[in-house]
């Protein structure tokens, strides 16, 4: 039997928030061979760091760090080669929201509906708009203002602080609140309309790898824009920035007509034949 997406994603997401959870137990232990969080995750000298706030880092200081800029370029790679996979196979905030999407659409049927292209650009000016402001306040206060409220760096914080002090703070209120308006305001609403990191690396992402539709294999039955839960309607041909290569679309289609084409970089690069 052919293995799906789901069946890699999944343990992939859990593998990570479980990363997240052992890394203090561990260091509390004296293991401290990897060290950080997702924000930043340092092992054998090197470290990996959230690109946005590499970003944040340097404007807020006013100087730019080259080992930091660095550590950040992991990030902005995947994201070029790969699209938002960061979104769909790594981010803990992702995971959660998923568990939200599918409590929403167990009592809310009508909710499966694509945007409309003219509702996506306008979200994503706002979503573009939230990142811009963000930066520069940043710039303006001297202080990584999108950090604050990034679900990510938040859960980081509060799994950090749970271990170490045995208690969780009052930030979770914004990972409930946002849970709450995925749930019954829109749907997969903060990553969809205001994620400052997800519009950040939907910057870095025309090359990368895409879902492509066979139109010779499908029926137009529109399974793929039901179960998208980042908007995009694939039986349009109308997967757009939003789009986090989840695999969801590719594993439920009933004909086989949905799967990944290669990077459009690499398209790009000629072949040289001896």
């Amino acid at each position: 039997m052919k293995l799906s997406y789901q069946h890699y994603r999944r343990p992939f997401q859990f593998a990570i928030l479980g990363l997240l959870i052992a890394i203090p137990l561990l260091n509390l232990l004296k293991v401290d061979a990897v060290q950080g969080m997702l924000c930043s995750i340092g092992a054998a000298g090197y470290e990996i760091t959230c690109a946005l706030g590499a970003l944040q880092s340097m404007l807020a200081s006013r100087e730019i760090n080259y080992s930091l800029l660095l550590s950040a370029s992991v990030f902005i790679l995947l994201a070029i080669f790969l699209g938002r996979v960061f979104c769909g196979w790594i981010c803990p905030q992702g995971l959660l929201s998923e568990g939200g999407d599918k409590l929403r659409t167990r009592f809310f049927k009508s909710s499966r509906k694509p945007d409309s292209l003219k509702r996506y650009y306008s979200g994503r000016q706002f979503l573009l708009a939230f990142l811009g402001a963000g930066l520069l306040a940043t710039f303006l206060m001297g202080i990584p203002v999108i950090c604050y409220i990034c679900p990510i760096g938040i859960i980081c914080r509060e799994l950090l602080q749970g271990t170490m002090l045995y208690k969780i703070g009052g930030e979770i209120i914004i990972i409930m609140i946002i849970l709450a308006a995925d749930v019954f305001v829109a749907r997969r609403g903060w990553c969809r309309y205001i994620c400052p990191v997800g519009a950040f690396y939907s910057l870095f992402t025309m090359f990368g790898m895409k879902v492509k539709r066979d139109q010779s294999s499908c029926v137009s039955c529109g399974t793929c824009q039901r179960i998208c839960s980042m908007g995009n309607s694939p039986v349009k041909d109308e997967i757009v920035k939003t789009c986090i290569n989840c695999g969801d679309c590719i594993d439920n289609c009933p004909e086989g007509a949905l799967s990944f084409e290669k990077p459009s970089l690499f398209k790009s690069i000629p072949v040289i034949k001896g």
